[in-house]
């Protein structure tokens, strides 16, 4: 299943400097979880579309997982999108 996350955006743009505590936190709560996050917009410069990031995750962990991201201050969402539907 895929979730979405938008992590908070000093969180984004620090990614590469892992002294800052929410991306220490963001480090300790992906591992915690055992998450890769991929960016939604690689390459992207945009602050607000660097922020943006999907993971794929079991059925049967979801919930575990999404309670997990969720905890964390450098998370400001975390769900997963409902299926698309035809009109």
């Amino acid at each position: 299943m895929r979730v979405t996350v938008k992590v908070r955006d000093q969180s984004a743009a620090s990614s590469g400097d892992p002294t800052g505590a929410h991306t220490q936190s963001l480090e300790k709560v992906l591992q915690e979880s055992a998450v890769r996050l991929e960016p939604m917009h690689p390459g992207s410069e945009d602050p607000a579309l660097a922020s943006w990031f999907t993971a794929e995750v079991e059925d049967d962990r979801v919930d575990d997982v999404l309670r997990t991201l969720r905890s964390s201050a450098a998370i400001e969402a975390a769900y997963v999108k409902p299926a698309e539907e035809p009109p």
